[in-house]
């Protein structure tokens, strides 16, 4: 199959890369810190671990945007071995057969022939549900935001357009899992709003319409700030970075002007900064990882007071 480019729609990998570049100009000196860290996580066999001690492709994902992005080397012989040891991603779930797509887009300069590109498409029909969208583990009747997400990043790293239906389907699936207060569903069937469901299908929105602005899920997402954090649901506990900065994320790319909240905001992604170990989950998790590490970016991007979109 041809490779089919999106257009002016936005790229998910790339958008990710610059807001995570855009930390360095916040973070100063500490970038070298950061870089530093997640170099001596590379395991030998090439890929980065998770929370436990072995490589994980899930989590080698964030490390390559976060050493990317922030200009930090790494063994690229070692990661492209690593990721050739998962052929086409038989067995895989969605997560990490689209972290092996990207994570091939990132590293290797010629990472998809024509064969394996037609066999990750084929990988990637085995999410897609009968009501047109897509679940993260799984393909059924219904799908899920994050499913819908992953599907598309993958296709566009891929270089692949939707097939013929595929954007009006998980469209009408995403309005499905809209709340009453404005915020989403992860699943129709699991009727709890959350910040990274709701985060998930704002993406979706904004690159199948081209559309930007969604106040109520905004307004939303609002609701869900505890002090200077984002709580994954009112509800919640305690604030998180994940939620932080999916929650910023969203904001910028909704038109919400952060500066109201940027001072607190920033305090608190501080607060989770261990000078030892990286970005913390929260201010109670003693325990960093690259998927930590990469949010903690993410959100200072967003945070550095320059203007994006």
């Amino acid at each position: 199959m041809e490779p089919k480019r999106w257009g002016v729609a936005m790229n998910i990998r790339q958008s990710l890369i610059e807001a995570v570049a855009r930390s360095k100009d916040l973070l100063g000196s500490r970038v070298a810190d950061v870089v530093s860290i997640l170099q001596a996580r590379q395991r030998a066999d090439g890929g980065f671990p998770g929370k436990g001690t072995d490589s994980d492709l899930y989590y080698t994902g964030f490390a390559l945007l976060s050493l990317i992005a922030l200009g930090g080397d790494y063994d690229s012989d070692r990661v492209t071995h690593y990721l050739e040891s998962f052929g086409d991603g038989e067995g895989l779930d969605l997560a990490h057969l689209a972290g092996l797509i990207r994570e091939r887009r990132l590293v290797m300069d010629a990472p998809f022939d024509d064969a394996l590109r037609n066999a990750f498409l084929e990988r990637l029909k085995k999410f897609h549900c009968a009501d047109g969208s897509f679940h993260h583990l799984h393909g059924g009747e219904t799908g899920s935001a994050y499913g819908c997400f992953l599907a598309i990043g993958a296709y566009q790293d891929l270089d692949c357009s939707l097939p013929e239906g595929y954007t009006e389907a998980m469209l009408a699936y995403i309005d499905r899992l809209k709340g009453s207060g404005g915020g989403y569903f992860n699943e129709v069937d699991i009727p709890a709003v959350s910040v990274p469901a709701t985060a998930a299908a704002m993406m979706v929105r904004r690159i199948l319409t081209g559309q930007s602005d969604d106040s109520d899920a905004a307004q939303w997402l609002m609701k869900c700030l505890d002090g200077g954090g984002f709580r994954v649901m009112p509800l919640a506990p305690v604030a998180d970075l994940l939620s932080t900065a999916v929650a910023l994320h969203s904001l910028s790319l909704a038109g919400v002007d952060l500066m109201p909240i940027r001072q607190k905001c920033l305090c608190y992604v501080d607060l989770l900064w261990n000078g030892e170990l990286g970005f913390c989950a929260n201010q109670y998790d003693p325990i960093s990882d690259t998927e930590y590490m990469f949010y903690g970016l993410l959100a200072s991007g967003y945070l550095c007071g320059k203007s994006h979109g």
